[in-house]
């Protein structure tokens, strides 16, 4: 072998020793998990309710597999991947402006011979989170989404790569895995590894900082701001989850928000000028009128990260300074703002033609209040009474929410909107437990909400059927007590029971509600928190 090949096979030897160390850098030891979550993330507090009051009781478990699954190799339907597409428009692009929609429309038209490989990778990482968005009460089988992310990493490997396509690449891989990678079912990075690494790319090139205006990168510059405010979301909303402190910090930021103004896929020069005009009055801080279009949900959905990121920092800093009241007091009346400065939901409707609900914005008003107010229940015991009409009141708004956006086909399925629904339930019986019984009525419409929006989360994914059942149970176990709150022993239930499981020594009776008689009470917070530190 002469010495040129012999280089060759040494480089290409090194080259894959090195892509194996840095894949085993990044890969997770899925049998040790260690990884932090901050003790007011809705992921470790639905995690400890699930540990305190299901540890005695034997619930349902089931395979994570759903019976809809097919796999690829396989010649998918064109009207199918309409669909999925489609779905990824009306749920995922809106609320993250990560892809131009006219572009995968048209990338769609194509012959697959034909399409770039940028274009390829686009497309099918859109068909893939948009296959899992699908309700399976509306699509009887689909291809597993890992079909369409083997097409998209063969594109993406042979695409020519920019800067800001680096960073879209990212954040998209991101997504896939938020929606299509479960707890039994693992990418060797997680989402919020991902997400993070785009915005801290997007601050390596300098898109978190203002840039001069032109006529000429008008276009450009707004679809920048589309790109880093929808990051800088997703960013937030996996770091709040999580607990875990952002990537950035806001006093870093001075790139303006996105501009709400509707644009044409082959926009007019008038058009441009107008943009570049608004663009202008924008970074002088003068003040113009805004349409609600669909930009309007980045741009609210933005403001209330921003809101969302200033109370996990009061609620995790070891010292922030200044008394947690006076603080918990200046961030609910800057919610209570937010709320206040919404559009209305009839122009909202009008102008977007009632084609996205308007209680996509309610609804991250309700999360951010009982976001707020879980931790002052728990910290503040002396106000519970205070604090629990307007707790169970966020709670029940969360769940008339989400299922409104279900029937207007607005509703994102997500392990966050299904922990989201889970804890407002169970803040819902813990108001009417405190409360008294006579309040089940009051919230009864609430509580059957919080259930059927369960099942139907856990119809995409059964292996959270865990947290459905919980709910459930625990719904039982506060129905039997309205029943029976006025009798010390029932004891013709008790005969029935043992009639019924043949037991002629009382002794074996087991009590399925033991654990809940346990721990849901007065102090049931208290040990939530205490299972979450």
């Amino acid at each position: 072998m002469d010495k040129q090949n012999i280089k060759v096979t040494m480089k290409q030897e090194s080259d894959g020793l090195e892509k194996s160390a840095i894949v085993r850098l990044l890969s997770h030891d899925h049998e040790h998990n260690l990884q932090y979550l901050g003790p007011f993330s809705l992921g470790s507090i639905t995690s400890a309710i699930k540990k305190l009051l299901s540890t005695s009781s034997p619930l349902e478990t089931i395979s994570e597999t759903s019976r809809a699954d097919f796999y690829g190799p396989m010649k998918i339907p064109r009207a199918l991947n309409i669909t999925f597409l489609k779905s990824f428009m009306t749920l995922a692009h809106e609320k993250y402006f990560l892809l131009e929609p006219y572009m995968l429309v048209e990338t769609l038209k194509k012959n697959p011979s034909t399409r770039k490989n940028w274009e390829g990778f686009c497309l099918e990482m859109a068909l893939g989170i948009g296959c899992r968005l699908v309700w399976l009460t509306r699509v009887k089988t689909y291809p597993q989404p890992q079909y369409y992310f083997n097409n998209a990493m063969q594109y993406l490997s042979k695409a020519e790569m920019k800067p800001l396509r680096e960073i879209q690449a990212c954040a998209l891989i991101g997504a896939f895995v938020e929606r299509c990678f479960t707890e039994n079912s693992h990418f060797y990075m997680s989402s919020w590894e991902l997400i993070g690494m785009a915005l801290r790319k997007l601050i390596q090139y300098g898109y978190h900082k203002k840039r001069q205006l032109s006529l000429n990168t008008a276009i450009e510059y707004e679809g920048t701001k589309r790109i880093f405010w929808s990051i800088y979301c997703f960013e937030k909303a996996l770091s709040l989850s999580l607990g875990r402190p952002s990537s950035i910090n806001d006093d870093f930021i001075d790139i303006p928000l996105p501009i709400s103004f509707k644009m044409s896929d082959n926009p007019t020069e008038i058009q441009i000028r107008c943009l570049f005009e608004k663009q202008k009055m924008q970074q002088n801080n003068d003040k113009f009128d805004q349409p609600v279009t669909e930009i309007t949900i980045l741009i609210k959905t933005t403001l209330m990260s921003k809101i969302r990121a200033k109370m996990q920092e009061i609620l995790s800093s070891v010292d922030c300074g200044t008394s947690k009241n006076e603080l918990f007091k200046q961030i609910s009346d800057t919610l209570e703002k937010w709320h206040r400065e919404l559009p209305s939901k009839q122009v909202f409707n009008n102008a977007l033609e009632e084609k996205k609900s308007y209680e996509s914005l309610e609804v991250l008003y309700y999360e951010a209040k009982l976001s707020l107010l879980l931790p002052m229940l728990m910290m503040r015991r002396s106000e519970e009474s205070l604090l629990l009409n307007d707790v169970c009141s966020a709670a029940s708004g969360i769940c008339g929410c989400y299922m409104k956006m279900y029937h207007e086909s607005d509703l994102i399925f997500s392990v966050h909107a299904l922990r989201t629904t889970f804890l407002a339930g169970m803040t819902i019986l813990y108001f009417v437990k405190m409360f008294g019984h006579k309040k089940l009525k009051n919230v009864h419409i609430s509580l059957r909400t919080c259930s059927s929006l369960l099942i139907l989360f856990t119809e995409r994914w059964p292996s959270f059927k865990i947290y459905q059942n919980l709910f459930d149970s625990l719904w039982d176990f506060i129905e039997l007590e309205k029943q029976t709150e006025d009798t010390t022993r029932d004891s013709k239930n008790t005969v029935k029971l043992l009639n019924n499981r043949s037991i002629k020594n009382i002794d074996e009776v087991v009590d399925p509600y033991a654990n809940f008689r346990a721990h849901f009470n007065k102090n049931f917070w208290i040990m939530v928190l205490s299972h979450t530190c």
